[in-house]
């Protein structure tokens, strides 16, 4: 018997569930086991436990804190009289207790696939690109689904906070103040100012979803660990770019701020890693936007580049498709 739409639809509804449930235990887990290996740095290296951490981008963690070392280090603690039979028993029961959810979270990965292999998007796109594995694929399509709502894919990458901003300009409503995003050539409509990429200011709402931005980096990572065809190319290329620019004295130091002296001009070596991951993964949405669309039948609008500005070199997850066969052959 032939699976109805409306099966189909119940399917991927399932699906959907299923994945955003992974992400959950996922959560708990990863929360669970920061906050045991924060505990054991503390007794570790006798910092007391009031003491605040230090500022993500300041903090340092050895790789002996890595989860793997961790009942080592309990282990070890107790051998030195740091902390009593009693303390090391029960920090063992919350480390055991973060491995339960760990199975639980692996248990996940036979439902997500079966919601995968009935996704048109995963069978002619995403399982054949390096670096996009089940796990991830599910929570692309669980999150974002064929681009139903996201006419433009400028709006799925501001929605992903991949957009750029004016560094000062703000819109104000009665209940918020929201940044002024830039234009199609990243200046700001009001001022004239290079957008530049949106961060958290106090007393100012964001314009984009926070854990959709954290996403959109972890695709980002996998692709270059990966080396995926094409992708890491464009990354590769564009942080050549970057390092490359030249800026004038003192505009990088009055646009970020630290790190920056006045006297630097050209980009640090992670502002232009940042910068070029930043690309690669707007055009990996920007071919799953097409992909996903295109396969369900929805109208695609092409990039602006393409159709306003007449630009050729424009590639296309159809390319990402020739890249990764010519692999498979080699």
């Amino acid at each position: 018997m032939k699976e109805s739409k409306k099966d189909s639809r119940v399917i991927s509804e399932i699906g959907r569930t299923i994945a955003g449930g992974y992400a959950d235990h996922q959560d708990v887990r990863k929360s669970t086991m920061n906050r045991i290996r924060s505990l054991v740095r503390h007794i570790s290296e006798g910092i007391p436990f009031d003491q605040p951490e230090e500022k993500k981008e300041e903090r340092t963690f050895d790789s002996k804190y890595r989860d793997g070392n961790l009942l080592k280090l309990i282990e070890m603690m107790f051998a030195q009289g740091k902390i009593t039979k009693e303390e090391s028993d029960y920090l063992s029961k919350a480390l055991e207790l973060a491995k339960k959810a760990l199975s639980l979270e692996q248990s996940h990965k036979g439902p997500m696939r079966i919601f995968i292999l009935a996704e048109p998007v995963w069978k002619e796109f995403l399982s054949h690109v390096p670096g996009i594995g089940g796990v991830l694929a599910s929570n692309l399509i669980a999150k974002f689904a064929n681009c139903e709502r996201y006419d433009r894919v400028s709006s799925l990458w501001r929605h992903c906070g991949l957009h750029l901003i004016c560094p000062e300009c703000v819109e104000e409503t009665e209940d918020k103040i929201l940044p002024v995003p830039a234009n199609v050539n990243g200046k700001c409509p009001k001022c004239g100012k290079q957008g530049v990429a949106p961060r958290r200011k106090k007393g100012r709402r964001n314009d984009y979803d926070g854990r959709l931005k954290t996403f959109a980096w972890n695709i980002a990572d996998c692709l270059i660990k990966k080396k995926s065809p094409v992708y890491y190319e464009i990354y590769l290329k564009e942080k050549e770019r970057q390092l490359n620019r030249r800026f004038s004295r003192g505009q990088l130091q009055r646009n970020y701020g630290k790190p920056y002296k006045k006297s630097d001009t050209t980009l640090k070596l992670l502002h232009a890693h940042n910068r070029a991951r930043r690309k690669m993964v707007k055009i990996f949405l920007q071919h799953y936007w097409v992909a996903s669309r295109e396969l369900a039948g929805l109208s695609v609008i092409g990039p602006y580049v393409k159709d306003k500005l007449e630009h050729e070199d424009i590639v296309t997850w159809r390319d990402v498709l020739k890249a990764n066969k010519k692999r498979q052959v080699a």
